[in-house]
């Protein structure tokens, strides 16, 4: 009902509004929230939706990077930038929002794309591409002479300190590496819990350990 009458674009975007309890009913008197997905509702209920940030972008990474960006009050503006595990394209539309020149995404897999960005002039798709495989050769003609101003990345089912090495060399002497560090992909087995969370601050703890010799190898911070 909710994508039927044009308040989300897809089943799965209405289901992260129902979950968010962002889908509102009207009842005899007031707005209730909607509380899941197979509610058996009348035809003719109204809805609503409350707050639209997971509308916001293609996908909800790019609620994850918009949100990185303020925080950190880096300026995108101009750049030639490499979106790592570009997939639906999130962090890809948020560099062009924030001004980003061109964003030359990369993918392990095909055909994810959202259609608004495939084809877009200032996006190109390289698709096929392990990251730890990234060189200058792979990306071709992609490749900025100079090195790419930003390079973001977001990737899943493997760890970024395998990844960093490829990335180091792909970048602008002045360049900036945004990447988002998810811990259960970063650590060993025995350190997630059920349903692939880490919930144990020693954990963590050993989640950045991990990662920041890497880092600071290139005088990163």
């Amino acid at each position: 009902m909710i994508v039927q009458r044009g308040l989300a674009p897809t089943r799965s975007a209405a289901q992260r509004l129902i979950d968010r309890g962002a889908v509102e009913r009207r009842a005899a008197v007031d707005w209730v929230r909607l509380r899941k997905s197979g509610e058996d509702l009348p035809e003719a209920t109204e809805l609503r939706i409350t707050d639209d940030a997971e509308l916001r972008w293609v996908s909800r990474a790019g609620l994850k990077l918009d949100g990185a960006l303020a925080q950190c009050g880096l300026a995108v503006t101009g750049v030639t930038a490499l979106d790592v595990g570009q997939s639906t394209g999130g962090f890809t539309e948020v560099l062009l929002a924030h001004g980003a020149a061109h964003v030359v995404g990369v993918d392990v897999g095909r055909g994810q794309l959202h259609p608004s960005l495939r084809g877009h002039a200032q996006v190109t798709v390289l698709e096929g591409i392990n990251a730890r495989g990234l060189t200058r050769e792979a990306l071709g003609t992609a490749m900025p002479a100079g090195g790419f101003g930003l390079v973001v990345a977001d990737l899943s089912f493997i760890p970024l300190t395998t990844v960093l090495p490829a990335l180091v060399p792909l970048l602008a002497a002045d360049g900036h590496l945004l990447a988002l560090v998810k811990p259960q992909f970063e650590l060993q087995p025995k350190d997630i819990g059920k349903g692939g969370l880490v919930k144990s601050a020693a954990s963590y703890a050993r989640c950045s350990a991990s990662c920041g010799p890497p880092a600071a190898n290139w005088a990163w911070t």
